[in-house]
């Protein structure tokens, strides 16, 4: 037998056992990546929210950080940290049904594409279309979390796909190149026995250097998404939305809050990823 089909046929059996190494997020069993993803994401969304909804009213309304935090803590603390926890349900289910689908399919679709392929192609292509169906399936909650941390009314049935286009770009694109940048690094960087620090803190360090390098050229999709998704107006064409940020402050108008979002990536994806292999680990999906 040539040597190729004789490591597709272990890999194969490899994946079909269900156990995998923490060094590709899309091996092992999908219902066990599902569950571990969905962990993960629900205490990403505790931890992280009042940043996120920071970053959000930065990016909708234009506004440096000072001026921001002035205004959402304007009818006191209390009132303050309610708008900043506001989402807390619909960022919860979102966030972890939305993890739970991109890695449970992405882990499908990993699982059945040639293992003849440059593992980086399967890695984007498995991430892409992963994101891509989460992102379409789960758009309404990401709009109803989006008008809440702006302590906007709920949605109604027109507006609640306001902002698709550049959201499953970004979605698509950003995941791609999270799989492909994570994975990388996981492999590049030498293992430590499992359940030491120094295994954590790779795990951490993966994570949030594959979340901020995926920032630079999706984050103007971000902003266009939210503003969209924000607007109580007639529906504006991406085009035309991007066109009148554009005029309104130059392409600086389209990475208004990047720091902020940086910062916020870093922390979430670190601690995704050190949450997510700890949960694929009790799962006992790794050798």
């Amino acid at each position: 037998m040539h040597p190729d089909a004789v490591h597709a046929q272990k890999e194969s059996v490899h994946v079909a056992s269900g156990r995998a190494s923490a060094a590709d997020a899309f091996s092992g069993d999908p219902g066990h990546a599902a569950l571990a993803s969905f962990a993960a994401g629900g205490v990403q969304a505790t931890l992280l929210l009042p940043l996120n909804t920071l970053q959000t009213h930065m990016q909708h309304h234009g506004r440096p950080i000072a001026a921001t935090m002035h205004t959402i803590f304007a009818q006191g603390g209390l009132s303050g940290l309610r708008l900043l926890y506001r989402a807390w349900i619909p960022t919860i289910g979102m966030l972890g049904a939305r993890q739970a689908l991109k890695f449970g399919s992405g882990a499908v679709i990993k699982s059945r594409t040639p293992v003849w392929w440059p593992e980086l192609v399967r890695d984007a292509m498995s991430g892409g279309m992963s994101a891509a169906f989460s992102t379409t399936l789960l758009f309404p909650l990401d709009t109803l979390k989006t008008r809440w941390q702006l302590g906007q009314p709920t949605p109604s049935l027109r507006q609640v796909y306001s902002g698709y286009t550049p959201a499953v770009l970004y979605s698509a694109l950003g995941m791609s190149l999270w799989v492909c940048s994570r994975n990388a690094l996981e492999r590049a960087i030498p293992d430590h026995p499992p359940g030491t620090a120094a295994q954590h803190w790779k795990h951490f360090a993966c994570g949030a250097i594959a979340g901020v390098c995926v920032q630079v050229p999706t984050y103007p999709l971000d902003t266009l998404k939210k503003r969209m998704q924000a607007s109580d107006g007639p529906a504006r064409a991406v085009l035309d939305e991007a066109g009148a940020l554009l005029r309104s402050g130059g392409l600086v108008r389209l990475y208004n809050g990047f720091g902020v979002k940086v910062a916020f990536v870093a922390i979430n994806s670190a601690i995704f990823n050190s949450v997510y292999v700890q949960c694929r680990r009790l799962l006992h999906m790794h050798q």
